[in-house]
């Protein structure tokens, strides 16, 4: 057990050293080809460390109850130094490859059209955090929001930190309007992403405890 945790805790370090690993090849040498390499690096330690951490959980669920590595919260704060780092890269990339697809003009739609500063009178979607709510929120956000070619980035953001609340709307208080939409944006789709997985392997994890202790009931009833 002590190994599989030590090897999480050099995960750990690894996933928050992902950035500045990458700055060490010089800025003349940074391209959009390379930060996508820093991405799938880190996606691939990110998956290695909840492949490992389930096997912790599978194998020394009762150990762990009083063990650091569940009193320090361990998973959590290397899940947001995770989101804090694919953020950067997902900017880094963003600012090397230069405009985003948001000021192509979309087909269709005539240069002389007229700009529209807000949006028509409907109502914006909003989310409270919930992973179950989000397929509904993300769709129509991105019908009215994302997908409407006349708003800015900013305005983007700002309809977006209207349409958040709870854990949603702390996850991207914190971030400037200037040109951090996407940031935001990939942000709360990474999150949800990430904690429908943990739902779905915790729902697993309980299932197979359940079946164990029903099994261990069984083989004791017949002795």
């Amino acid at each position: 057990m002590e190994q599989l945790v030590a090897a999480q805790r050099e995960l750990h370090g690894r996933i928050a050293r992902t950035l500045e690993n990458l700055r060490k090849a010089g800025s003349a040498k940074l391209s959009v080809a390379l930060v996508q390499s820093a991405l799938a690096n880190l996606e691939g330690k990110w998956t290695k460390f909840e492949d490992q951490h389930d096997r912790l959980l599978l194998e020394f669920g009762d150990k762990l109850k009083g063990h650091d590595y569940v009193s320090s919260d361990l998973v959590s704060t290397v899940e947001m130094v995770y989101l804090q780092q694919r953020a950067k890269l997902v900017e880094l990339e963003q600012s090397l490859s230069g405009p985003s697809d948001d000021v192509v003009q979309k087909p269709g739609r005539s240069e002389s059209a007229p700009s529209r500063n807000v949006l028509p009178r409907i109502q914006l979607p909003q989310f409270s955090g919930k992973f179950e709510d989000w397929p509904a929120f993300r769709d129509l956000f991105r019908s009215i929001v994302v997908e409407e070619a006349s708003l800015s980035k900013v305005e983007k953001f700002h309809y977006l930190k209207t349409s958040v609340k709870g854990d949603a709307e702390h996850l991207i208080q914190n971030l400037p309007s200037t040109d951090n939409f996407e940031r935001a944006w990939s942000t709360l789709k990474d999150r949800i992403q990430i904690a429908t997985a943990r739902s779905v392997r915790r729902n697993i994890s309980l299932h197979s405890a359940s079946s164990t202790r029903r099994s261990r009931r069984r083989n004791g009833a017949r002795q």
